[in-house]
């Protein structure tokens, strides 16, 4: 487990802690409610289907995540932030987690 402040967290990893189904259970300090509402905010800015916040037909998708603009994901991690701050959330444990692509967990 790693302890960082959100601030010492880069963007695509602060994302990938919130969004990947790979990573979501890898993070210890935030309760449920939190995290659904991080989820839905950050669907609701995620352009990788080309126009903001999509869901195509066949619903929620990671790649919508994934495949998002630099633009998109500065707004989604700026909005992650912004949620855990409001909360009194400055750092988070987690187990850490390797975010190159097309690899999100370190075994």
């Amino acid at each position: 487990m790693v302890t960082k402040t959100l601030i010492e967290i880069d963007d695509w990893k602060l994302i990938c802690l919130f969004n990947s189904s790979a990573s979501y259970g890898k993070l210890q300090s935030v309760d449920q409610k939190t995290r659904d509402e991080i989820f839905y905010k950050t669907w609701s800015l995620q352009d990788g289907y080309g126009k903001v916040g999509y869901t195509p037909s066949q619903g929620w998708d990671w790649s919508g995540i994934r495949d998002s603009s630099e633009k998109a994901r500065i707004n989604m991690a700026a909005a992650i932030r912004k949620i855990l701050t409001s909360k009194g959330i400055t750092s988070l444990t987690f187990i850490d987690i390797d975010t190159r692509p097309f690899k999100l967990i370190k075994d």
